[in-house]
This record gives C-alpha cells, structure tokens and sequence, in this order.
C-alpha cells in the first residue's frame, strides 16, 4: 500500500473513530468562548442539603478516608479538596463529576454533618467534560476517580487525531498539484492571522 493511500485511510478512520469526541470539544469550546444567555444558566442549577451521618476511618490517606465517605453516600466522582482540621473537629470534602458537584461538611468526633449537592445542566455537563483533567485539587493523588483516568486518555487521544488530521491534511493537500497554488493561498492567510494574533499578544 502506497504511503499516500495509508495517509487517507489514517485521516478517515481515525477521524470517524473520534468523531463525538471532536465535536464534543469543538461545541464546549465554543460554549467556553462566548458566554451566551442559552447558556449561562448557573442560575438554574438545583441545590439539595442533607443531614448525614457516616464512619470516618481513624487513620489512612486523605483520599481514602474522602472515598470511603462517599462511598458511603452513594457518590462518586473526581475528589479535589479534603480539608481535615483537628483542631476544629472537622472535615471537608469536595468532590465533583460533570453535571454534580459535591460537598461534605462533618465533625471527625462523630462523622455527622451536611451533605450539599449541586445538579447543573446539559450546557454545564459540556463544559466540565471540556476541562475535567483532574490535576485541580489540594491532593497529591490526581485522576483520583476511575472514569477521570479514562476521559483524560480520551482527551489525550483526541489531542492526537487532532494533530494527525492537520498534517495528513496537508499532505493529502500537497499531493494534489492542481490545488497547491488555492491550497497556498489558504494556508499562508490562516497562517499569517495566527502569527501576527499571537505575536501581538504577546509582544504588546
């Protein structure tokens, strides 16, 4: 097989296999970029406050004492805070996934306290699986959560796809004599915007 011919098939099949994912972070993207009444709907998000009462472990990690909380909640999600003060008997974690944050609140003598859910909707699912990389948070085990582990290779992945369909489609471009001189033209205009934008930005 010609290598021009290995060039299409990798820039069509890898492009098909990530197709949701490229659109996903082309939309959040966008989202992200522009904050339109559609959806800045922040306001809307659903609040719940609870009492609870759980087994806080005597010893163990930070983490591990934070999931085996929630795990007695029924929750799950990317733990980013554990605050434990001695001092002042309590313990606060926070822990999120996208669509639901969470919080606990407790007192470590007698594991009692509040548990706060916030639900946000579709348009903020969009933008946390946007930045969920799980490298925000005051403990030293990131990615702490199954699921964040395998959206960050997802992430990943797409990064390269990204990378590969640019450059599989400048070379299927180049290939092509009769589109070079159009082809050209297209890439020193985009080129020379991004270039002097970003020089611009930097330098002024």
């Amino acid at each position: 097989m010609r290598f021009g011919a290995i060039i299409r098939k990798a820039h069509v099949y890898f492009g098909i296999a990530l197709l949701l994912p490229l659109i996903l972070f082309a939309v959040s993207g966008f989202i992200l970029n522009h904050r339109w009444a559609l959806w800045e709907t922040w306001d809307n998000r659903q609040v719940t406050e609870k009492q609870v009462t759980v087994d806080i472990a005597p010893d163990g990690t930070s983490l591990d004492r934070a999931q085996a909380v929630l795990g007695q909640l029924g929750l799950t999600g990317e733990i980013h805070l554990v605050n434990v003060d001695v001092a002042n008997n309590s313990m606060q974690i926070r822990a999120q996934r996208p669509g639901r944050m969470v919080e606990v609140n407790l007192a470590l003598d007698s594991g009692s306290g509040t548990l706060t859910l916030t639900d946000l909707d579709f348009w903020f699912v969009m933008r946390s699986l946007h930045k969920l990389s799980g490298l925000h948070s005051n403990l030293q085990q990131k990615k702490n959560w199954v699921l964040t582990r395998v959206w960050s290779i997802i992430m990943d992945l797409t990064a390269v796809v990204m990378a590969l369909l640019a450059f599989s489609g400048l070379y299927m471009w180049y290939s092509r004599g009769d589109s070079r001189k159009s082809g050209l033209f297209a890439l020193a205009l985009g080129s020379g915007v991004f270039i002097v934008t970003v020089t611009m930005m930097v330098l002024l």
